[in-house]
């Protein structure tokens, strides 16, 4: 459970960051140093749609947090559903029986 919360605060705190570039008021590089900040990639025309393997890097590089890529995606359901965030499952364009991760809508 405890995974599962520090999840969800990061997850938090990408949604305030999401939030923040949707503004009018962001200009290009402010946008962009948001994402250097997280590195990452905020994608979507509200730059809300994120992918768990860039959210698993920035978990370990940015967070800090050195958490296995299988027990991470375990955590993400649980972790969205607690913020009511959308997820849905990500498979292998050739291979699309084959689980590849999730992608999320943060707002």
């Amino acid at each position: 459970m405890e995974n599962v919360q520090r999840l969800v605060e990061i997850l938090q705190e990408l949604r305030l960051a999401s939030l923040s570039m949707q503004s009018t008021l962001q200009t290009e590089s402010e946008i962009k140093a948001a994402m250097k900040k997280y590195d990452m990639l905020f994608l979507g025309g509200n730059f809300n749609f994120i992918n768990t393997v860039e959210l698993h890097h920035s978990v370990k590089n940015v967070f800090n947090w050195n958490i296995e890529k299988d027990e991470f995606l375990k955590l993400v359901p649980a972790a969205c559903e607690s913020l009511e965030i959308k997820y849905e499952v990500a498979v292998l364009a050739n291979e699309p029986n084959t689980f590849a991760g999730y992608f999320i809508t943060l707002t």
